[in-house]
Parts: C-alpha cells; sequence; structure tokens
C-alpha cells in the first residue's frame, strides 16, 4: 500500500487526519508532520524523512501540504529528487478521504495522485451555484 503524509504549517493534517479517521476508521501507513514556529527548514525536513521512512511499503509515498510556496512544500521539491514521492498542495478532507477509502485497493502512487487532485477540486462546491443548479 502506498505510504501517505500529510504536512502542515501548524497541526492541520493531524487534525484533518483526526476527523478522516472519524469517517473511514483508525488508518495505517499515515503519518503527520506541523510545521512548528522552532523549527527551522532543516529540522522540519528531519522529520519528514523519518515520516515518510516510517510509512514506506515499497510502494512510493504520497505527500499531501497544506499549500504551495510555504517550508513542507518546499522541503517536498527538495526530497522529491531524493525519495520516490509524489506531493498534493491545497489538502482538503474530501481530497484525503478519496485516497484513504481507495489506497487498500492496491491502487498505485500515480492513480492515487490523480484521484486526489480531482476529488480535492470536486469537494469544492459553491452552495449558491448549487442551489440555482437545483432550481
Amino acid at each position: 500500500m502506498v505510504g501517505l503524509v500529510l504536512i502542515s504549517h501548524g497541526e492541520m493534517g493531524k487534525y484533518l487526519l483526526k476527523s478522516a479517521e472519524m469517517i473511514a476508521g483508525t488508518q495505517e501507513d499515515v503519518a503527520t508532520v506541523s510545521l512548528v514556529p522552532e523549527d527551522s527548514p532543516e529540522s522540519f525536513q528531519e522529520r519528514m524523512i523519518a515520516a515518510m521512512e516510517s510509512v514506506d511499503t515499497g510502494e512510493g509515498v504520497l505527500v499531501l501540504a497544506d499549500l504551495c510556496g510555504g517550508t513542507p512544500w518546499n522541503c517536498t521539491c527538495v526530497l522529491s529528487r531524493q525519495k520516490k514521492l509524489e506531493s498534493l498542495t491545497g489538502m482538503n478532507l474530501p481530497m484525503l478521504l478519496e485516497i484513504l477509502m481507495t489506497r487498500p485497493t492496491g491502487a498505485s502512487l500515480q492513480e492515487l495522485l490523480e484521484l486526489g487532485e480531482t476529488s480535492g477540486k470536486a469537494g469544492i462546491i459553491s452552495l449558491s451555484r448549487m442551489l440555482e443548479q437545483a432550481e
């Protein structure tokens, strides 16, 4: 199964995983790494490497980041040259749930990447547009 690491500024990833587990149950081979004010980019990257190693079953690791351009994402970019990983930014609950529900089926790293991108975008819904379409 593809390993999964959620990285974020603060504890967003940790609590997003807790929310997802309320719906999808306890998850294996998933880790979170939270950037805290005391972190340097190097210390965050070290913890990220440890998290990736802890969930890597040999099928690769998918990293979900809160936003593009910050320290968590930048560390991912550096590590992508050294490790078998893929990454998505803009992590949200629909994206995470779809990935968590699909991982046990044996989906590949590339399949999960594409699924996460599609479901993350599809999870963004405007209430006013939805109501207009229903009329």
